[in-house]
């Protein structure tokens, strides 16, 4: 009997961790603590004084740009390892690549993240 699977009495052995998954993940939890800290911002701004013209437009934006970027950043490091959250995880990259100081981190992790290695982490061989 000749069986198509190399593996047939179980699941072939999980690909070895990139270590650019290790320096993922401190860039996706500092990126969630610093939109954190934007939201946290927007709240002291809503505290301290009346709520006027000025004040109010920069709470509300600041507040609703942080919130949905920090829930981003902060479910990265809990996705399966999958092909389509290896997209998940460049699109968050690539948005730090929109900010000066991030791009400093972005650029050397999306040239590590292209990498063989990486995507055969994720199922995309």
């Amino acid at each position: 009997m000749n069986d198509a699977n190399p593996y047939f009495w179980g699941k072939p052995p999980p690909p070895e961790t990139p270590p650019v998954w290790t320096w993922y993940l401190v860039y996706a939890v500092l990126m969630a603590l610093m939109y954190v800290t934007v939201l946290g911002f927007a709240l002291v701004l809503t505290s301290t004084g009346p709520m006027r013209g000025e004040n109010l437009v920069m709470a509300v934006v600041l507040a609703a740009v942080s919130v949905p970027f920090a829930i981003a950043f902060g479910v990265a490091p809990f996705l399966p390892k999958r092909p389509w959250a290896w997209y998940y995880h460049l699109a968050l990259i690539a948005l730090g690549m929109t900010s000066a100081c991030c791009m400093l981190a972005s650029i050397p992790l999306l040239i590590y993240w292209l990498k063989p290695e990486t995507k055969a982490f994720f199922g995309r061989v």
